[in-house]
């Protein structure tokens, strides 16, 4: 090998090459993150339960007709 040079495939890999792959590969891991995120937050917002629109209107319904003791 040469002075600073890697070796890819039994050959030395210039700086070039080398910076090349490594921006290849991080482009690489950035996209699996970012699936990685996606999936993670569907599944939050598939675990989140929705309360049905008429759930504060009983619990308002309730404050008001409660019976106030005497």
């Amino acid at each position: 090998m040469a002075g600073g040079s890697r070796c890819l495939g039994g050959r030395a890999m210039t700086f070039h090459e080398y910076m090349s792959k490594a921006v290849q590969d991080d482009a690489q891991l950035a996209a699996e993150r970012k699936r990685l995120l996606l999936v993670a937050r569907r599944a939050h917002m598939a675990r989140r339960v929705r309360m049905s629109p008429t759930v504060p209107v009983r619990r308002l319904a309730r404050l008001l007709f409660r019976r106030v003791p005497a």
